[in-house]
């Protein structure tokens, strides 16, 4: 797996390499069954109101760099990472852009597709949902954690 990167207000941050254990992908759509009358599950209508959710979780160890994790400055150290990761959450997130071997691209919409796929794709862009940060008793060269990312448009 490549390290995954985060671009935030033009900052790129990479996971040290063999940092992230998982990227875990969730898609939940919610489908309404309109249950009428006379009718069985396979001949009622059936309708997708409330479109679809992408959550993708990210679980690893943050570990001392010897580079600098940022396309800007210097972040190498456990603590200087973790600093600029909660520094997302700044009570005014603004859109991520998101890059993983196999979650580059999301699902745009269904306008625009391309045969044989049923929908466009474009660039992956997400909002921090939860980040957590597991500290252990004598544990100092890494701090498990885990982000939660809620894929939503750029703009």
């Amino acid at each position: 797996m490549a390290a995954p990167t985060l671009i935030a207000g033009g900052v790129t941050f990479t996971f040290n390499e063999g940092d992230v254990d998982a990227v875990e992908t969730t898609i939940q759509a919610d489908p309404q069954n309109t249950e009428l009358a006379g009718t069985g599950p396979a001949n009622s209508p059936g309708y997708d109101y409330g479109s679809v959710k992408k959550t993708i979780q990210i679980k690893g160890r943050l570990t001392q760099a010897d580079t600098s994790r940022t396309s800007s400055g210097t972040v190498t150290t456990i603590d200087n990472q973790k600093q600029w990761l909660e520094s997302i959450l700044n009570g005014v997130q603004v859109s991520i852009k998101f890059t993983s071997t196999y979650d580059e691209f999301s699902v745009l919409g269904q306008a625009g597709a391309t045969p044989p796929y049923q929908s466009a794709f474009g660039d992956t862009y997400v909002f921090i949902k939860s980040m957590s940060f597991n500290e252990k008793e004598g544990r100092i060269a890494d701090l498990p954690f885990t982000l939660v990312l809620e894929v939503a448009s750029s703009g």
